[in-house]
């Protein structure tokens, strides 16, 4: 199973929602998950095991398309 959790949220949201990252992880120890965050909140991840992190700005139309974009591709 595939799973795309989006946090662009600011720091504080970013930082109460690793306890959750957590549990998605733990209980999905066998499944592809993916994080789609901001490039400044991408290191915050980086430890997390089984955890694939992708970034892209929140700035501009054009980041936003991109995002989208990738998204779409995902399936």
């Amino acid at each position: 199973m595939k799973i795309l959790i989006i946090k662009l949220g600011t720091l504080g949201d970013v930082i109460i929602s690793t306890a959750i990252i957590k549990q998605i992880i733990k209980h999905h120890n066998n499944d592809n998950i993916t994080l789609l965050t901001t490039p400044s909140f991408e290191n915050l991840f980086s430890n997390f095991n089984k955890l694939k992190t992708v970034s892209f700005s929140r700035k501009g139309i054009l980041n936003t398309v991109k995002a989208i974009r990738w998204i779409r591709k995902q399936g």
